[in-house]
């Protein structure tokens, strides 16, 4: 990730960022399921379907499939090749949604400032601490 895009101090995730993930990520793309699948109300889940009208979950269309995906990785089963390709092409389509919930928890990007017992070496303060906020930036702590 890079510290390009921030906004009110904020590191952003965007679509491209988002599906960037899931493309490289098999945990991201299993983790960004279960966060959607979470959103679906207790009904929904039993139901597996999508009866709420509340602009969060999964749609009517892949509400059956997800859900079904998504109890099996909560049992501890393994999904096949197919069933993992058809979930992240059906995953990466709720980004805005995972993009939300990323960025309400992203870290704020902390200015250096001057230490009441010295200071902090600027010299010393680059892309070393940079990339230590960047790996911060996981799907297991971002969702």
């Amino acid at each position: 990730m890079k510290l390009s895009q921030v906004h009110g101090g904020n590191i952003m995730w965007d679509k491209e960022k988002i599906q960037t993930l899931l493309d490289s990520n098999p945990k991201a793309v299993v983790k960004g399921l279960l966060t959607i699948y979470n959103l679906q109300t207790e009904f929904e889940k039993d139901c597996l379907a999508t009866v709420a009208d509340n602009g969060v979950g999964f749609s009517a269309f892949d509400a059956q499939f997800l859900t079904e995906m998504a109890q099996r990785v909560q049992k501890g089963y393994t999904l096949s090749l197919k069933q993992f390709a058809v979930t992240k092409n059906k995953v990466k389509r709720y980004w805005r949604q995972l993009a939300n919930i990323a960025n309400a928890k992203a870290p704020k990007v902390i200015e250096p400032t001057i230490e009441k017992a010295g200071y902090i070496d600027l010299d010393n303060l680059s892309s070393s601490r940079l990339s230590h906020i960047e790996m911060d930036l996981t799907p297991d702590d971002t969702w």
